[in-house]
């Protein structure tokens, strides 16, 4: 909902609705030293009640800003894999029933927040973010028997495709609705004209992992994060 370009670093800052959002992303270098840059971050996140945190990836500016938050005490978190899957090397199979909106409709929205479990106030944060989306987007319940069983978004920039949010009912979970999801989204954003999807998904959700490898998508780099408690 906000966002900073502060000497090649983008801060952005969404009342604390997920880490993405709520991060330092080090792009390129800037003139000012680390430490003082640092410094200015976490006055920012403080003084909306938030937990300092930067995005880390292979490409951080300066090389050595990962040692140097670990040193300030910053801990590791949330080791996420970014991978990708080329549309037209893959055979999409028969897909499930969905429901599709250009916009996160209430029809959308309310059902779709039951599925993640978000509280009040996540709630309210992510509404906001789908609000203030300015690029194209698709967002889909998965159906069976009229019953929505799983849900996601696409968004879509040029001939790229992000998958985000994919969510399973957790009473329907470990039936096949997760990977038909997958295959549904996969289709609708090739037709819209994508020829290449990626998504992210943590290190340690190996059932999710399993599904997305089994697909075809294949790691293209990883990220994590570094997070200040105190």
């Amino acid at each position: 909902m906000q966002q900073v370009l502060y000497d090649g670093w983008v801060i952005r800052l969404a009342n604390g609705y997920t880490r993405r959002a709520n991060s330092v992303s080090p792009i390129y270098p800037g003139h000012a030293d680390s430490e003082t840059k640092i410094a200015v971050c976490e006055g920012l996140y403080r003084a909306r009640g938030l937990r300092p945190v930067f995005k880390m990836t292979p490409l951080n500016q300066p090389p050595q800003l990962d040692a140097l938050l670990a040193v300030r005490g910053y801990t590791l978190e949330a080791m996420t894999v970014v991978a990708s899957l080329d549309l037209y090397q893959v055979v999409l199979p028969e897909t499930g029933s969905v429901k599709v909106w250009t916009r996160p409709e209430k029809a959308w929205f309310d059902i779709y927040v039951q599925l993640k479990d978000l509280s009040d106030y996540e709630i309210g944060a992510f509404k906001n973010i789908l609000d203030n989306l300015a690029v194209p987007a698709r967002f889909v319940l998965l159906m069976d028997d009229n019953a929505p069983v799983a849900g996601g978004f696409a968004i879509h920039e040029g001939k790229m495709a992000g998958l985000f949010g994919l969510v399973t009912d957790v009473e329907k979970r470990n039936r096949g609705f997760g990977r038909l999801l997958m295959w549904t989204l996969l289709e609708r954003v090739r037709k819209a004209g994508a020829n290449m999807a990626y998504l992210q998904v943590e290190e340690d959700n190996s059932p999710a992992r399993h599904i997305y490898e089994s697909i075809g998508f294949c790691e293209v780099y990883r990220y994590w994060y570094r997070t200040l408690e105190s």
